[in-house]
């Protein structure tokens, strides 16, 4: 038993997550990482207490997850080095890790973190107990769970991207752990 609750949610659904880009000459971020800061963002608003952004940080860990992590810079890195020169920021910005890094920053978390470079289905549950872990062991007060996943539809390629924020379940509070896994997998809200 995790005893977890859910305490904001957030979903965004986009065929080109570059809508989400709020790269700049000092920052970039592969497009998915804004998409799931977009989502951390949201899901912060949803959840009624003041953390990141506007309020405290120092004890919100960030798990993200995703198959497909910042594949796009990575095509694109790939295609710089033929012409010989790489920037140092899509560099930086192609870092799997970057998908929970940026929420990060923009979200000033100091709590831990760690992006699973795997599918959701697979990831979706040790990334569960992970949370759980770190809540239990008061490495955070607070852990947000952000998932992305891409798929095909009639329309082409569509990005979703989840999250919830979650914190230990007070008495009386039932556990939801079960819910929060079926909420990341997009089965139901």
């Amino acid at each position: 038993m995790t005893d977890l609750t859910m305490t904001g949610f957030a979903e965004l659904t986009a065929t080109e997550p570059d809508t989400y880009s709020r790269n700049r000459s000092s920052l970039y971020a592969d497009p998915v990482a804004w998409l799931v800061d977009a989502a951390v963002r949201r899901a912060l608003d949803s959840c009624g207490e003041s953390l990141g952004h506007d309020g405290a940080a120092d004890d919100v860990g960030i798990l993200a997850l995703s198959e497909t992590c910042t594949a796009r810079t990575i095509r694109s890195i790939a295609g710089m080095t033929a012409r010989g020169r790489v920037s140092p920021l899509r560099f930086a910005g192609a870092n799997p890790g970057s998908l929970a890094g940026l929420s990060c920053l923009t979200g000033r978390f100091r709590g831990p973190s760690v992006t699973l470079a795997m599918s959701v289905p697979a990831g979706v549950g040790p990334a569960v107990l992970v949370a759980a872990g770190w809540l239990r062991a008061g490495q955070a007060t607070h852990v947000v769970l952000a998932v992305h996943d891409r798929r095909t539809d009639g329309d082409g390629q569509v990005h979703h991207a989840r999250c919830a924020v979650t914190r230990l379940g007070r008495d009386g509070e039932p556990d939801m752990a079960g819910d929060l896994t079926r909420v990341l997998l997009g089965t139901t809200r």
